[in-house]
Parts: C-alpha cells; structure tokens; sequence
C-alpha cells in the first residue's frame, strides 16, 4: 500500500492524538486518523514519529516542534509494508537524518528510509520519504 497524500491538520495541535472508536474486523485499532508529528531540531535533523489512535504516542527530539502536523487518511488494517510520504518544509537541507517510529499496538517497530530526496517547488521544500519495514 503506498500513500501519497498528506492532509493538512489545523485542529490538531502538536503533541495530540486524535481518538476513534473504528477498529479493524479482528478488533484491533485502525490506522485511518493516525497522526505524523514532525520535529526539526536545532541541526537541522528531523524526527519523525507514527502515533496510533489508541493513544499510544512517541516522546519526539527538537527544541521547536513548530505547526508541522498532519493527519495520515486511509491507513487501515494494520502498517503497511511500504509507503511514501511528501512533506512540506519550510528549510529543506540537502543532507537531512531521518529517523521514523512506527507505535502500533503498544509495540515499536523500526523503519528505515529507502529513498530520501528534497526538491524545490513554488518557493517550498518538499522532503519526499520512502519508507520500507524492518523485517524481524
């Protein structure tokens, strides 16, 4: 499954977790309002976190957390596999460390970044990540 959309959050403040009472057919919490919290630091790195509905979050690194929040739609069914994600920033580097969590149902899985580039488009950057699971 590859996502290709962000949506913007403005209700949503950093930090928050939106709640829903939808699950997946065997009970388990659905991935379709989970949050993606971004944190640039003052290096310039960014840490990125996956927080589920149930609450579950990560503690993220960085001085100033900014209003770079956005809501993940459709992530249903457990974590995919795959998926790519385009994120606007306002300083793209060309060089930037990634480090993304995946919280699902209480346990952390690692991800690790298969492709990282950053583009200029319309006086922004946009950092588009691509994301492959951690086997084992």
């Amino acid at each position: 499954m590859m996502l290709k959309k962000m949506m913007p959050a403005a209700e949503v403040k950093v930090g928050e977790v939106m709640k829903s009472t939808k699950t997946t057919s065997d009970k388990k919490p659905a991935w379709d309002e989970a949050l993606v919290f971004l944190a640039p630091d003052l290096s310039n790195d960014l840490t990125l976190s996956l927080v589920n509905n149930s609450g579950t979050s990560q503690k993220l690194g960085g001085r100033d957390l900014g209003d770079v929040t956005y809501a993940l739609k459709s992530l249903k069914n457990g974590a995919p596999e795959n998926m790519d994600l385009e994120v606007p920033l306002k300083a793209a580097k060309k060089t930037c460390r990634v480090t993304i969590q995946l919280v699902y149902r209480n346990e952390e899985m690692a991800w690790e970044v298969k492709e990282r580039t950053a583009r200029e488009e319309k006086e922004k950057s946009l950092l588009k990540l691509s994301f492959n699971r951690k086997s084992g």
